[in-house]
C-alpha cells in the first residue's frame, strides 16, 4: 500500500469519528460567523485535496522533496497515527464542549486537565503532528503546501478561539495561557 493510501485511510477514519461524535454536544450559546466557518472549510478542503487528488499526480505539485524510502514512510505514517490518536484523546477529554467551529456552549467549562494540561489546543497539536507525519510519509511538494495551508487555517481558528475564551473566562483563561503553551508543550 502506498503512503497516500495509508495516511488517507487514517484521515478518513479520523473524519468519520469526528462526524459521529459531533452529535453529542451541549447546546450552542454563541457560534463563529458563517464567513469564518466557510473560510476554514475552504482551507481544509484545499489542503486535503492537494494531497489526495489524483489529478495532481503528474504535475509539478507531485515533485518528491523527501526520500520515499520505507523507513521515512514508516516514520511519517507512525507520526500521522500518533497525531490523530492525540487529537482523538483531546476530543474525548473535551467531551460535550467540543465543536467543529469556534463555539461557546451552554454551561461552558474551561478544561485544563488531561491533554489540555499539556497544550491549550491539543486537538490542533495532534492534527499538526499528523499533518507533518503525512508530509514525511508522502514527501511531495503538494503535501508540504497542504501542511502550510491547513496550519494557516488552524492558526486563524486558534486566534478566534483564544479571543472568545479570553472574553468569556477572563483572568482564568489568561492565567491558563501563561501556564500552558498554545500548541507544542513547553515550547509554543
Amino acid at each position: 500500500m502506498n503512503p497516500r493510501d495509508t495516511t488517507g485511510i487514517l484521515w478518513v477514519l479520523f473524519g468519520l469519528y469526528w462526524i459521529i461524535r459531533a452529535f453529542r454536544n451541549h447546546r450552542d450559546v454563541w457560534k463563529q460567523s458563517i464567513a469564518g466557518r466557510l473560510l476554514q472549510f475552504i482551507l481544509w478542503t484545499l489542503g486535503f485535496s492537494l494531497v489526495y487528488s489524483h489529478r495532481l499526480d503528474d504535475t509539478f505539485f507531485a515533485h518528491q522533496l523527501i526520500s520515499s524510502d520505507p523507513w521515512m514512510i514508516g516514520v511519517g505514517t507512525f507520526l500521522t497515527a500518533v497525531g490523530i490518536g492525540f487529537a482523538v484523546w483531546a476530543r474525548l477529554h473535551l467531551g460535550k464542549y467540543w465543536s467543529s467551529t469556534v463555539t461557546l456552549k451552554e454551561n461552558h467549562q474551561l478544561i485544563r486537565t488531561g491533554p489540555y494540561g499539556l497544550s491549550r489546543h491539543p486537538i490542533y497539536s495532534g492534527i499538526v503532528l499528523a499533518l507533518v507525519g503525512t508530509f514525511l510519509a508522502i514527501g511531495e511538494l503538494r503535501s508540504l503546501i497542504a501542511v502550510t495551508v491547513i496550519f494557516f487555517a488552524i492558526s486563524l481558528k486558534i486566534k478566534d478561539e483564544e479571543a472568545m475564551l479570553s472574553q468569556h473566562f477572563g483572568v482564568v483563561y489568561q492565567q491558563y495561557a501563561r501556564e500552558v503553551k498554545r500548541l507544542i508543550p513547553g515550547v509554543w
